[in-house]
């Protein structure tokens, strides 16, 4: 039997060949795994922005209270079934007659689950658990009763598309595309053949003592007002370190901000990261302004990803005003992390392959 299935699986091409084959898919398999790191780390930081502690359940309202007139919570005390709600009266499900909301604090992770959003760790744990697809309905529903039903149905549905869906797509597109390589290598005995990526701007070929190369053509063009030494400054590799560091660092700072529910004003606890976010979002604002100053307007807005860190620019600036600082446009500072991809030019470029332009991606889902 074994010599029978040797006849079908013996391979008649070259072993530099078939090597060649399962580095490149090795490759690929590579990048999708990034990939999907990437979403499951966004989507667990955006979790603990968006939700935090889910613990807010309706009780009885004659519960017993202890000396200090706080109320004795039991299992017992809770409804059945047991139903989260919301302490705001505007947004969430809002308790029946004869029940309140309540945070039940006493209740251990052995009790309620391993599920939630309190912190980091716990929100990577739930967002592979709802990108799976099982269970995290009732984690939606969760998030719903507790909290505005917007933030639950946009955050659910997104990573549902870009988790579930889209990385599992991309998993079984890199496979078939191997085997289709492998089929293509059987049938022609060809090289590896690659594709000319089509890019945004013109480039030539460029060579030196240390090499072939492929130069962009704007790159050499300064439409901007800035000095050479500036455009130098701009194509430094310590230059986009150095910003990458300050998202970096402004994530993990951000990351660690608390509220604890123990009567005090809110802005006791963020008065400090105020004025550390006010640093940060300077420091970003010059990096857009050095980079119109160097490219000019129509040099730096005629590329996608400068659209978008202005816009972030502007979302963050308008953050830090105080009124707005606990607003809806903390979203654009919990967004800063999305120009991490730059940091690595395979991932940006997998994201690039994957996504395309604006306009092919809404046609996609439009078509789909």
């Amino acid at each position: 039997m074994i010599r029978f299935l040797r006849v079908f699986l013996k391979f008649s091409m070259p072993k530099s060949r078939i090597n060649q084959i399962f580095k490149r898919s090795s490759q690929q398999i590579y990048n999708v795994t990034l990939f999907f790191l990437f979403f499951m780390s966004l989507y667990g930081l955006l979790g603990v922005q968006f939700f935090g502690e889910l613990k807010n359940h309706c009780v009885m309202n004659n519960s017993e209270t202890d000396d200090m007139g706080r109320p004795k919570l039991t299992i017992n005390s809770l409804a059945i079934p047991d139903t989260f709600c919301s302490m705001d009266p505007d947004s969430g499900y809002q308790c029946s007659p004869g029940m309140i909301c309540m945070k039940m604090d006493f209740l251990s992770s052995y009790v309620i689950g391993f599920n939630g959003f309190e912190d980091f760790a716990t929100s990577i744990f739930t967002v592979y658990q709802a990108a799976s697809q099982e269970g995290w309905v009732f984690i939606m529903y969760r998030a719903i009763d507790s909290l505005p039903a917007w933030r639950a149905a946009f955050y659910f549905s997104t990573m549902i598309f870009f988790l579930a869906w889209l990385v599992k797509n991309v998993f079984i597109a890199v496979i078939t595309e191997t085997f289709n390589e492998i089929r293509v290598q059987f049938q022609q005995m060809w090289g590896a053949r690659g594709h000319i990526q089509k890019t945004a701007a013109s480039q030539i070929l460029s060579g030196n003592d240390s090499g072939w190369r492929l130069v962009t053509i704007d790159d050499n063009k300064h439409g901007g007002l800035a000095p050479e030494t500036c455009h130098a400054i701009l194509r430094s590799p310590y230059f986009r370190m150095l910003v990458m560091t300050v998202i970096l660092a402004n994530g993990i700072v951000m990351a660690t901000m608390t509220f604890k529910h123990d009567g005090r004003p809110r802005n006791v606890f963020y008065e400090k990261y105020y004025c550390i976010e006010m640093a940060f979002t300077f420091f970003l604002d010059l990096e857009t302004l050095f980079k119109i100053y160097c490219l000019g307007w129509r040099g730096y807005y005629k590329h996608s990803i400068h659209k978008f860190e202005l816009l972030l620019a502007v979302g963050t600036t308008i953050h830090i005003v105080p009124i707005f600082y606990l607003s809806g446009f903390t979203y654009f500072q919990v967004l800063r992390v999305v120009r991490l991809i730059k940091a690595s030019p395979m991932l940006e470029g997998f994201v690039y392959k994957i996504f395309g332009p604006g306009k092919k991606l809404g046609s996609l889902i439009i078509f789909t």
